[in-house]
């Protein structure tokens, strides 16, 4: 099993300086900021693993991609658990988002500015309430043009920054939710808790 860097046991790390001391690798659990891409991260703890360990080199990599504007748990990892990483995407994982009624952008997010807006008249705690089973189960969903999403070994977003004209068509692929909690934070703006099992 591979170490897995937490706040119990960071000084042992600390402490050692050879990596030969983890054979299985290490998995260390990272806050990615706000509009630092995955790669930013990798780079980083790459630059900072070779100093702390004396090596040139380390192979270091990540579990999932994270969006440049999301944040959240980037699990990076250092050494032989790189192995494990595709293994590591496939457990439970929890996404917290936030939702604005009444208003569009053409990347779905806050990348981009608001493009169109629309009465929210509509909107209620119980009417989102009885709306959420609806997406509850997996479903067939295109990913938008703005997403980590590879489109012939390129991110999506990377394209659509680049204003690339002619984006391949996607594939539906499978989605789902399986425990869905709704947060109501004001008429236009609410919380939706997902856990993807």
């Amino acid at each position: 099993m591979a170490f897995v860097l937490d706040k119990e046991n960071i000084k042992e790390l600390i402490l050692s300086g050879n990596i030969d001391d983890y054979p299985e690798g290490i998995i260390v659990p990272i806050d990615k900021p706000y509009r630092w891409t995955s790669a930013d991260v990798i780079r980083k703890v790459k630059w900072c693993a070779c100093r702390h360990f004396h090596k040139k080199n380390l192979k270091v990599g990540h579990a999932g991609t994270l969006d440049p504007l999301a944040t959240g748990v980037l699990l990076v990892c250092i050494g032989k658990a790189t192995k494990m990483a595709e293994e590591l995407q496939k457990h439970e994982k929890e996404y917290i988002a936030g939702i604005t009624f009444g208003a569009t952008t053409p990347s779905y997010d806050l990348e981009k500015d608001i493009d169109q807006t629309y009465p929210t008249d509509g909107v209620s705690e119980a009417a989102l309430k009885a709306a959420l089973p609806g997406f509850l189960g997996e479903q067939e969903q295109v990913a938008p043009l703005f997403s980590a999403k590879s489109v012939d070994g390129v991110r999506a977003y990377e394209l659509a920054r680049k204003a690339w004209k002619r984006m391949h068509a996607q594939k539906a692929e499978p989605v789902g939710f399986d425990h869905s909690a709704v947060e109501t934070l004001s008429r236009q703006l609410i919380n939706i808790i997902d856990i993807d099992l």
